[in-house]
């Protein structure tokens, strides 16, 4: 298990004193958390049989003074938006992605940016052809 001195380090840069106060108090990793018993295989075929009615009655739930899992979105356009989601492309409020996914587990996720200079991508061939 790694271990460190608490404190500030040279190296945390001029933001530190902002974003990183509890890593400063910290001297090492916590322990891995304990996940909840999975789900027992013997019980899948009543989970299968469930869901949809399940479903049906999550239509009906009033969401009045609770917060809406779906935000709200600054350019009502886009909810007509097509995605790609795995192997084919999907209206927006259909793209979903599983909670097994490596994404949602660990933290796979992958994001880019493009430097803009004048207005112009910055060797935008060079990124599309990487």
């Amino acid at each position: 298990m790694l271990k460190w001195e608490a404190g500030p380090k040279a190296f945390d840069g001029l933001w530190a004193p902002y974003w990183y106060k509890t890593v400063h108090k910290s001297t090492g990793f916590q322990s891995p958390r304990k996940y909840p018993v999975p789900f027992p295989p013997s019980m899948y075929n009543l989970l299968e049989q469930c869901m949809p009615f399940y479903n049906m009655l999550r239509l009906h739930v009033k969401w009045s003074g609770i917060m809406s899992l779906q935000p709200e979105l600054p350019v009502p356009a886009n909810e007509k938006l097509l995605v790609w989601v795995g192997d084919e492309i999907v209206p927006r409020g259909s793209a979903k992605v599983s909670v097994l996914d490596s994404v949602v587990q660990g933290g796979d996720a992958v994001w880019e940016g493009l430097r803009v200079y004048n207005g112009k991508i910055f060797k935008l061939e060079e990124h599309l052809c990487r």
